[in-house]
């Protein structure tokens, strides 16, 4: 008998327990179908598991503790977001390996040349110049002992428009004639 009041007991207390996500009393027939679990020392039913930033269903079963309230649930990709630096390029999160160049943190993807857009591999070395970066044939060829001249033009690049043969402009036919 005292093992049916203590069953009973039990029994009454899980009913009164709420979810976490609803608010509403999670009742024995739930726990018995499976329809709920318990998540951060609550019980939740497993359909209002939702993330609390991006407020979306988390079905994935990849659940992690929200760094906003620590009793409610985050999905993967908002937890990597609001828990990892973000690039400097692109902005999004560096997950696994990125790279730090003068107090900057970058993917390895991100970290180009600023003229050639090429990905500056890191067994090459780089350079920089007003926080932006060159890879060094570029620096060499375009930016070492040149600097840029007042209107932002590198000089190797403006010798190079200036040194076109006559006649030849920037696509535009100078001598067509309108009839």
């Amino acid at each position: 008998m005292d093992q049916k009041k203590k069953m009973c007991s039990s029994e009454n207390k899980l009913e009164m327990l709420n979810c976490g996500g609803c608010k509403k009393r999670i009742l024995q027939k739930e726990v018995k179908a499976n329809l709920v679990v318990l998540l951060f020392n609550r019980f939740w039913h497993k359909d209002h598991i939702k993330c609390v930033y991006c407020k979306l269903p988390i079905s994935d079963g990849r659940i992690l503790r929200s760094k906003v309230d620590s009793s409610k649930p985050a999905c993967y990709a908002c937890h990597i977001q609001t828990t990892h630096p973000a690039c400097v390029v692109c902005y999004l999160p560096v997950i696994e390996r990125g790279l730090v160049a003068f107090d900057r943190l970058f993917h390895i993807d991100c970290f180009r040349c600023a003229i050639c857009n090429k990905t500056i591999p890191q067994r090459t070395g780089f350079y920089e110049r007003d926080l932006m970066l060159y890879d060094p044939s570029c620096y060499m060829l375009y930016i070492k002992d040149d600097g840029i001249d007042e209107f932002g033009i590198f000089p190797a690049v403006r010798s190079a428009l200036l040194d076109r043969p006559s006649g030849v402009t920037s696509g535009v036919n100078n001598d067509a004639s309108i009839d």
